[in-house]
């Protein structure tokens, strides 16, 4: 499953992004039903049904059985997804077919929080609202390779030397939240041989 950009504007300060989705693969005789799971839910949620792929692959509304959704004067019509997302957040689908024999899922970053340092990327990713459980995702680093970690909220300092995967990959959480504080900024920086990506991110109210 790809997601595709259509359109991001910003209107009286909010932002709105756009995708189309594209499936591989996958059988096209099938209707699809896609739930989503956003950050601040308690888990997945049925998002719409009777979906159908076109021969490229993108979901649409076909609109042309009462089982699929759309209108007939409007057949075949791609479905533009719509989210509203703040830095960091993360939007996660899964699409699902009506046989149950099909299961596809995708998360997307719209607004990523990330910095790069020679080839290597650093990436804090929203898991729960106001940043109360953060993601940090590397790549880029040599396989299996001693890096420091370090992080900073106040002065409230995490760190020590960890390891990457065999891809050259690291991933961790983080309760960047401090006592007695209901908001702040946490810098974060993750030291290889070859390069140190280093990023702040905001929590709190």
């Amino acid at each position: 499953m790809e997601i595709r950009e259509v359109s991001r504007t910003n209107t009286s300060g909010r932002l709105d992004v756009q995708y189309h989705l594209f499936v591989t693969g996958a059988p096209k005789d099938q209707s699809y039903t896609i739930f989503t799971w956003p950050s601040n839910a308690q888990g997945p949620s049925r998002s719409l049904g009777g979906l159908s792929l076109l021969k490229d692959g993108i979901i649409s509304c076909a609109g042309r059985t009462p089982e699929q959704c759309g209108v007939p004067e409007k057949k075949d019509d791609p479905v533009e997804w719509t989210f509203y997302p703040i830095a960091g957040e993360v939007f996660r689908m899964t699409l699902v077919s009506q046989d149950l024999k099909t299961k596809l899922f995708l998360a997307i970053v719209p607004v990523p929080i990330a910095k790069n340092d020679n080839g290597c990327t650093l990436e804090a990713i929203r898991l729960l609202p106001k940043n109360k459980l953060v993601l940090l995702r590397a790549k880029g680093f040599q396989p299996n390779e001693d890096v420091e970690f370090e992080s900073n909220s106040y002065d409230e300092k995490r760190g020590g030397r960890t390891k990457t995967d065999a891809q050259g990959e690291y991933f961790t959480g983080l309760l960047p939240f401090v006592k007695d504080k209901k908001r702040g900024t946490t810098d974060v920086k993750l030291k290889g041989a070859k390069c140190a990506p280093a990023l702040t991110f905001e929590w709190g109210d």
